[in-house]
């Protein structure tokens, strides 16, 4: 039989059943998480140009018989009620302001009015103006805000700037804060997933390949080995179905990644995502914080280590003799 068509006695062992599970678990997570996150990115940037299109603030969409608060600097400190003035444009609008009073502005104390734009009850549909400032004031100076009515909820959402609303009328920052909980969520368990299928990996006696490069007659390989203590000098090699493709040579280590060198006339060459097999075979303990909230998503560790074979945890597994 060929180095090509060994396959590890490793491949059998409960543990590589659960990191199989485990990182199609973990890979399916990561995978939602981006294409979530990703729809978000699009749904937030369509509500932030909706807003810029709009002239953010200044921009209020209202119902007919609906009112909406609304407020601005006041450029004169001594200014009374009486001073306020405003215009609908056009005149024959059918929005009118109410005016509530003065206050200071929450983060630098400076001088600002509130008050109520209201619609009227009998108000078409269309897009109005309303301009409100204090009186003898350069109209210029004036706070002019742009007023769309709409009949009802589903024309002002066919009408909105933003496309997202148009076609689920959905309000694009609640929905891309929905999105972001998934995505995030989606992304931790990816995350705690790979913490775990790490453990399985290691306890197996084997690094996964994270890269490998030309060099010479030999492809060189790369893996993260950590502080652990590596005996010998050369490892065999598995495929990501733990099928042998030979013995890899050590070169040399730092950092934790240590890059050793397979021959490249071999049949089958190693690529990112294989395995090298550094370590014996070990039982698998993870911490109680590990087992957690994912040790349901393992389906039993408990139950699967007692039907192990004691019997599989040298061959195959470690050093120069699997």
């Amino acid at each position: 039989m060929s180095d090509t068509q060994m396959v590890s006695p490793l491949a059998s062992t409960p543990d590589w059943f659960m990191f199989s599970a485990l990182r199609r678990r973990q890979r399916a997570s990561g995978f939602f998480s981006a294409i979530v996150m990703t729809l978000c990115l699009i749904v937030l940037c369509d509500g932030l140009i909706s807003q810029m299109r709009g002239g953010g603030s200044y921009r209020i969409e209202m119902l007919p018989g609906t009112s909406e608060a609304v407020s601005g600097p006041m450029a004169d400190p001594k200014a009374v009620a009486g001073d306020m003035e405003f215009f609908p444009i056009p005149q024959d609008a059918p929005i009118t302001f109410e005016f509530k009073g003065f206050f200071s502005s929450y983060w630098f104390g400076t001088g600002m009015w509130r008050g109520y734009l209201h619609a009227s009850d009998s108000a078409p549909s269309g897009t109005y103006q309303m301009a409100i400032g204090l009186r003898g004031t350069p109209s210029a100076a004036h706070q002019v805000y742009t007023v769309a009515i709409a009949a009802d909820k589903f024309e002002q959402d066919r009408n909105s700037l933003s496309f997202v609303r148009r076609w689920t009328s959905w309000n694009p920052f609640y929905l891309a804060a929905i999105l972001a909980a998934f995505g995030l969520s989606a992304g931790v368990a990816s995350y705690m997933l790979g913490r775990r299928t790490e453990g399985l990996l290691s306890s197996l006696g084997l690094s996964e390949i994270f890269k490998t490069s030309p060099d010479g007659i030999f492809i060189r390989v790369y893996n993260v080995t950590g502080q652990r203590d590596l005996a010998g000098k050369n490892w065999v090699a598995y495929d990501s179905s733990l099928r042998r493709l030979g013995k890899v040579i050590f070169d040399r280590s730092s950092n934790g990644v240590t890059e050793c060198l397979f021959v490249k006339d071999a049949p089958v060459l190693p690529h990112r995502g294989d395995f090298v097999a550094f370590w014996e075979r070990t039982p698998f303990n993870p911490s109680p914080v590990r087992r957690g909230f994912f040790h349901g998503l393992a389906g039993g560790r408990k139950a699967a280590g007692a039907g192990a074979d004691p019997s599989s945890g040298h061959s195959g597994a470690g050093g120069i003799s699997a």
